[in-house]
C-alpha cells in the first residue's frame, strides 16, 4: 500500500525537468525490499513501472533509481548469503527455479489454474466474494473516465495471471493484494450507499456481516498430489 502511494507521488517524465527523483528512490527501495523478503511480493509493481517507465516517460528516472539503491541492495543481499553458505548464493535465483523453472512446489499439491479466483478469495472475502466483480469492474470504469490510471486493477489481475501460471497455489500467496482488494470493495460499497436507499443498504449490509461472522472458520486444503510428507521422510 505504501508503495502504491509512493507510485503516485512520482511525477510524470514530461512534467519532471531532473531525472533524479526522491520518490522514485523511495519507490525503487520499496519495491527491491519487498523482492528481497519474497519475490513473488514485487510482481504486483511490475506492471507500474513499466507504465511509468515507458507510458510516461520517465525510463531514466527509474534506470537511475536502479542503480542507485536496487543493485547495491541486491549485491549487498547477494554476498551476505554467499559468505553464509560459502559459495556463490542467489537466493532470488534458486527461488525462481525451484519454484517456477523446476516446478518443485508441485511436491505440496497440485491445483487447476483457476483455483485463486474460485476458492482461495472466498477463504478471504467470504461472502464479500460476491461484491469484487462488480467493485472490479466499478473501480476500472470510473478511473479510466475520470483518466486516471486503474493502478488496483491492473496489479490484482496481474498478480493473480502469473501466480496461476504455477501448478502449486495457496491461499497464502493471496496475502500482498488482498488490501488492495478489500479497498476495491470498499469503493464499490460506496457507490452502492450512494445509489441505494440507506434502510435497504443497511440490510444488506447487516446480513453480508452476519453471514461473514457465521462463516469465520478457514477452510484448509491440500491439492491434487500431495507430497511433501512423503518427500521430507525420504532425506536421509
Amino acid at each position: 500500500m505504501i508503495g502504491i502511494y509512493v507510485w503516485t507521488q512520482i511525477p510524470h517524465g514530461s512534467t519532471s525537468p531532473s531525472i533524479f527523483n526522491g520518490k522514485a528512490l523511495l519507490f525503487t527501495l520499496l519495491v527491491t525490499y519487498s523482492f528481497i523478503l519474497r519475490n513473488s511480493s514485487a510482481i504486483g509493481f511490475i506492471p507500474l513501472i513499466l507504465h511509468k517507465a515507458f507510458y510516461e516517460k520517465n525510463f531514466k528516472m527509474f534506470a537511475l533509481s536502479g542503480i542507485i539503491v536496487a543493485l547495491p541492495l541486491l549485491f549487498i543481499t547477494v554476498l551476505a548469503d554467499s559468505l553464509y553458505y560459502g559459495k556463490l548464493t542467489i537466493t532470488s535465483w534458486n527461488f525462481i527455479k525451484f519454484n517456477v523453472i523446476e516446478e518443485g512446489g508441485d511436491i505440496f499439491g497440485v491445483n487447476a489454474w483457476h483455483d485463486y479466483l474460485k476458492s482461495f478469495m472466498v477463504e478471504y472475502l467470504k461472502q464479500l466474494t460476491l461484491l469484487y466483480i462488480p467493485a472490479f469492474f466499478i473501480y476500472t470504469y470510473k478511473q479510466i473516465k475520470k483518466g486516471i490510471f486503474p493502478e488496483l486493477s491492473l496489479i490484482i489481475s496481474f498478480y493473480l495471471f502469473v501466480l496461476s501460471r504455477v501448478s502449486h497455489k495457496e491461499a497464502r500467496f493471496m496475502v500482498p493484494i488482498i488490501p488492495l482488494i478489500l479497498l476495491q470493495i470498499s469503493l464499490c460499497i460506496s457507490s452502492l450507499y450512494n445509489v441505494l436507499s440507506i434502510k435497504f443498504f443497511k440490510g444488506i449490509m447487516i446480513y453480508t456481516v452476519a453471514l461473514h461472522l457465521l462463516t469465520l472458520g478457514h477452510s484448509f486444503g491440500k491439492g491434487k498430489g500431495y507430497l511433501a510428507t512423503d518427500f521430507i521422510l525420504s532425506i536421509d
